[in-house]
């Protein structure tokens, strides 16, 4: 159960075990290399502007094994102020004894303390595993699609504007 771990926010010091959990999702995900690193986890996910906001799980000895990132999103179908979840992930060993189910839930605690209409993610398609853990916790899977462009396409696009 999650009451092995604890729930807090994420640390500037928590930057080598978020990388490694980071890479450890896009491997999970197929998604290739690992491309996070320690230097760059503190640079973007600890950002004194802000953009990003992390909540981890620890054990008891210190070990962060689980962590959820997220970020503000205006809603535009309830005209009103969100939350994005950008990555959750907890390591293989743990999952399926609540330590995902606590970091959304925390999250939830955190989108109901800032008056937040919704809190939106996106799940790859393949992800049945993730889809079902979702809707246990009551989730709605609208069948929506998160588009993306990237590298060269997003240079071309770009070179568009004149």
């Amino acid at each position: 159960m999650s009451d092995a771990v604890i729930i807090r926010d994420g640390r500037p010091g928590d930057a080598g075990a978020l990388a490694r959990l980071a890479n450890a999702l896009s491997v999970h995900e197929g998604l290739g290399a690992a491309v996070f690193t320690e230097a760059g986890v503190r640079r973007d996910f600890f950002a004194a502007d802000g953009r990003l906001s992390c909540i981890v799980a620890e054990t008891p000895s210190g070990e962060v094994v689980g962590y959820l990132l997220y970020q503000d999103l205006y809603n535009t179908d309830r005209a009103g102020w969100g939350l994005f979840m950008l990555d959750l992930y907890v390591d293989d060993g743990l999952r399926g004894k609540g330590v995902g189910r606590a970091l959304v839930a925390r999250l939830a605690a955190k989108a109901v303390k800032r008056k937040a209409v919704s809190i939106w993610w996106g799940v790859m398609s393949a992800n049945g595993g993730a889809r079902d853990f979702y809707r246990i916790l009551g989730a709605t899977d609208d069948d929506a699609r998160l588009l993306g462009i990237e590298g060269g396409d997003l240079q071309r696009l770009a070179a568009e504007d004149s």
